[in-house]
């Protein structure tokens, strides 16, 4: 069983071999997962809603540089300018042409922005993540960098495959999540249009209820597909169902301490914050580096499911034993070269026959305890005999002419 204490101590350790490489590798992945998040601010669109939240009834005179029927504040530069502009006389209308094509700006910029923030997030950052995991986890194995280039791998490596399974991992959250919302929603719709406030009031209650309860699930499940990306790293052609699957079957019973680890860092991103957030950058690369060492520790009962990270290529051949476990079985190859040396067997006792001349009981016992191969292949040659009759000097019997007295195992017999 892992603890937080150790894979700390060994990310903490990897680091220092390469840690601004490291550095890089995040950033770039912090950056590439900002532009996937984009959020547009909505209250920049409440100044044209209707006009109570903007202080704006009806239409607004224009006197002398000042507006007498309603007050128009702005938190937009571009439409403060576009208010301010003394070319404007009379009655200014949100009707009015100027004010249609400023919100059609605004509203084109926000649904191109939408659009772009998901397409990055749908084609780009899975990818990235991919990548940053191969870099975390050769750099680890070579104990040194790898190149901050390892991050783009994933557009040369399965490209399409990592995206399907990514998008599919995403699109399970979603659902549950939405899922776990839809009763609320169905009667809040129910409520609006029906006129029952209190269909209505049951269900935002409900909405937020589900809201929590799918929230919960959700981070349930994302804990389970953890390991998802970094499966995809080194099999990257693997099928989304089966990378998956992979990933819960890691993750089982290491849930909650992994949301514990993730917890752990609270600390050092408060600490990040305090020195205008930049700090938190800095520290992204030990937390990167923590998840690795955690895959690496649950990835070992599965290894032969895994193809490895070219471990060959950092450690000359050797590896470290991840994709080696099944050849320590074919250690006994050593044992089976015996066969060959029993072989000869034969041949052997054949060629130190003579030395069994000696009639004398000891000298017989000692030249058949030199032959090395013990009393049952001795045994065995002497069955092989062409000719073998009892008597002689003493207990015995003779083999192709040749006296062997009875040893103290045969002469119980």
């Amino acid at each position: 069983m892992w603890t937080r204490a150790e894979l700390k101590e060994r990310a903490k350790g990897c680091l220092r071999r390469y840690y601004w490489a490291a550095f890089l590798v995040s950033l770039i992945f912090s950056i590439v997962s900002a532009f996937s998040g984009v959020s547009v601010d909505s209250d920049s669109m409440d100044y044209f809603s209707g006009g109570s939240s903007a202080g704006i009834s009806g239409q607004a005179s224009w006197r002398d540089g000042e507006f007498y029927e309603g007050e128009w504040e702005s938190d937009v530069p571009i439409l403060d300018e576009f208010l301010e502009d003394d070319s404007l006389s009379g009655n200014l209308s949100l009707d009015s042409a100027p004010a249609r094509l400023f919100l059609s700006i605004v509203t084109g910029v926000v649904i191109v922005m939408a659009v772009v923030s998901a397409l990055i997030g749908i084609f780009l950052t899975p990818v990235f993540e991919v990548g940053r995991n191969r870099f975390y986890m050769e750099s680890r194995l070579a104990g040194r960098s790898v190149g901050v280039g390892r991050i783009l791998w994933g557009f040369s490596n399965g490209y399409l495959k990592i995206v399907g399974t990514q998008f599919l991992k995403g699109l399970i959250l979603f659902a549950v999540i939405f899922g776990s919302m839809l009763p609320g929603l169905i009667l809040i719709l129910v409520g609006v249009l029906g006129g029952l406030g209190a269909a209505g009031i049951f269900g935002l209650m409900l909405l937020l209820c589900g809201l929590f309860a799918g929230g919960c699930v959700g981070v349930w499940l994302e804990y389970g597909f953890l390991m998802t990306p970094y499966i995809l790293s080194e099999n990257p052609t693997m099928k989304a169902k089966e990378a998956l699957s992979l990933s819960r079957q890691m993750m089982q019973g290491h849930k909650f301490n992994a949301f514990v680890l993730s917890l752990s860092f609270i600390g050092w991103e408060f600490l990040g914050l305090l020195l205008c957030g930049i700090g938190i950058l800095f520290v992204q690369p030990y937390v990167d580096a923590t998840f690795a060492e955690l895959y690496a520790v649950l990835r070992e009962p599965y290894r032969n499911r895994l193809s490895g990270y070219g471990y060959e290529e950092y450690n000359g051949g050797q590896g470290n034993g991840w994709n080696q476990g099944n050849n320590w079985s074919q250690g006994n190859t050593w044992n089976q070269e015996n066969t060959w040396n029993q072989g000869n067997t034969g041949n052997q006792n054949n060629a130190q026959g003579n030395s069994w001349n000696q009639p004398a009981e000891g000298t017989g016992a000692q030249t058949q305890g030199q032959s090395g191969f013990g009393e049952a292949n001795g045994q065995e040659g002497r069955d092989g005999a062409v000719s073998r009759s009892e008597g002689g000097p003493g207990r015995g019997y003779y083999l192709n002419g040749v006296f062997y007295p009875y040893t103290d195992d045969e002469k119980d017999q």
